[in-house]
């Protein structure tokens, strides 16, 4: 998982939404850092931006738990979401972008 954090995280009584990235399953959570302007885009929006790992390959689970019980996507990145709410400077704002592959994967609140 890579994290990137606004410029002003920490400053008292900052809050921030979160942007979650999704990767499609030829990719991983790199995809975002090495293959667009993420970083630079970053730093125009105070918002935290996380790139969860969903598995790729033979290992992708298109963010689901696997009926054989062998994955646990879904149950992993909800503890990821829920331990990011907790732990930090969070507002309720929170939006899941995919890359092009799971569209279906993606919701907002």
């Amino acid at each position: 998982m890579r994290v990137i954090l606004p410029v002003d995280y920490g400053a008292p009584g900052k809050r921030f939404p979160v942007l979650y990235l999704l990767h499609d399953a030829g990719g991983t959570y790199k995809i975002w850092t090495e293959k667009t302007d993420i970083l630079k885009l970053a730093r125009a929006f105070e918002a935290i931006i996380v790139m969860p790992d969903g598995g790729h390959g033979a290992n992708a689970g298109w963010y689901t738990n696997w009926k054989d019980g062998s994955r646990q996507w879904e149950t992993y990145h909800i503890d990821v979401m829920i331990r990011i709410s907790s732990n930090t400077s969070t507002r309720s704002a929170t939006a899941i972008a995919p890359s092009p592959a799971p569209r279906w994967a993606a919701s907002a609140r």
